[in-house]
């Protein structure tokens, strides 16, 4: 590693990296590989930026990867993982098989969150009524975007549900 990188340098804030993970068929899965790869980014993303940032990135990778391991309509599919990271922004991207219905569950999910103004607010709301209905799940997707401040965003493309989460991390350098 270089003098400039230890130091947290110019050349630490120069730092790109971008890497691609596709997994099938998804039933062969038998580890916990949200923690898997969630701990391995915080890992490798930390060495180059502040650890805010990798951290924030391990919790949204884990939540991900947990949310298709546990939903997917088709355990003989693939999942795939992209991690981009540049000094403006850091992408991570999950895509995986799913149903028009399941898109539609997950985009209702994700446009309630960005329309609301106070994510704190929504998730305790959420614990109240998942409480009372005595139901696991949903909280997730809340935590992430309330906690660690990621942009959420998700897609249907070609039978496959993509869900794009961005965070800024100019202002965290």
């Amino acid at each position: 590693m270089s003098d400039a990188l230890r130091q947290g340098g110019a050349a630490r804030e120069a730092a790109s990296i971008s890497m691609s993970y596709s997994f099938s068929p998804i039933e062969y899965i038998l580890c916990d590989l949200s923690a898997i790869m969630g701990n391995f980014c915080e890992e490798l993303l930390g060495a180059f930026y502040p650890r805010i940032i990798s951290k924030r990135a391990n919790v949204l990778i884990t939540e991900l990867v947990s949310n298709v391991l546990q939903n997917t309509t088709d355990p003989s599919s693939r999942m795939d993982l992209h991690i981009d990271i540049n000094p403006e922004r850091l992408l991570i991207r999950i895509k995986n098989v799913a149903t028009p219905e399941q898109y539609e569950v997950v985009k209702s999910h994700v446009d309630l969150i960005n329309q609301t103004e106070d994510l704190r607010e929504l998730m305790r709301k959420t614990i109240r009524e998942r409480r009372e209905r005595r139901a696991k799940g949903g909280l997730g997707l809340i935590r992430v975007a309330a906690e660690n401040k990621f942009n959420i965003s998700v897609d249907y493309r070609e039978g496959y549900l993509v869900v794009d989460s961005v965070l800024n991390v100019g202002g965290l350098l």
